[in-house]
C-alpha cells in the first residue's frame, strides 16, 4: 500500500520498500515538495549495478514500507548532480561487505552530510531507526495497508 500522503511534507526522505524476502528491504532517496513530483535517487540492479534517479510516486507505489523525512527538500537537480558521482562500490568505511542499495543510501548521506546539505551525524543510527519502523510496518504493507511516515530522530 502506498503512504500516507497527508502525512508527507516537503523534504528529502529516506524510503524503504517492500522486497518479498522478510527483513530486507530496497533503500532509495526521494525528494519532494507541492510544487514537484517525487524524484528518487538509488542504486539500480538491472543490468548490474547502476546510478539511477526517476520520477517515482511513494505516495501511490504498492511497495513503499516506510518513508522518514531525513532533511529539507532539495531540488532534484541539485541532488542528481551532488549523488550522481557516489561509486557504486562499497566505500572503505563500509568495511567487507556486498554492495547493495543500502551501502549505495548510507554512503549518499553521508556524502549529503559532507556538504552541508542534511545533518545526520551518525549513519549508523539512521539505519538502525529506518530498519526498526520498516520491520514495524513490513506486514501492513504485504496486506494491503499504508505504510508508515516519520521524521528521523536522527537526521536533519
Amino acid at each position: 500500500m502506498p503512504l500516507d500522503a497527508t502525512l508527507v511534507v516537503p523534504g528529502l526522505y529516506l524510503v524503504l520498500s517492500y522486497r518479498v524476502q522478510k527483513g530486507t528491504y530496497h533503500w532509495l532517496l526521494v525528494t519532494t515538495s507541492d510544487e514537484v513530483q517525487p524524484i528518487c535517487f538509488h542504486a539500480a540492479q538491472i543490468p548490474g549495478w547502476h546510478y539511477e534517479t526517476k520520477a517515482w510516486d511513494m505516495f501511490r507505489s504498492q511497495t513503499s514500507v516506510i518513508g522518514i523525512k531525513i532533511g529539507k527538500y532539495i531540488s532534484a537537480n541539485e541532488l542528481n548532480t551532488v549523488l550522481a558521482p557516489v561509486p557504486m562500490t562499497t566505500p572503505a568505511e563500509e568495511g567487507d561487505v556486498e554492495f547493495t542499495c543500502r551501502i549505495w543510501v548510507r554512503a549518499a548521506i553521508r556524502h549529503l552530510n559532507s556538504l552541508g546539505m542534511i545533518n545526520c551525524p551518525n549513519i549508523d543510527d539512521l539505519q538502525a531507526e529506518a530498519n526498526r519502523l520498516a520491520n514495524m510496518h513490513a506486514e501492513d504493507v504485504a496486506l494491503g495497508r499504508f505504510g508508515g511516515v516519520y521524521v528521523s530522530s536522527f537526521s536533519a
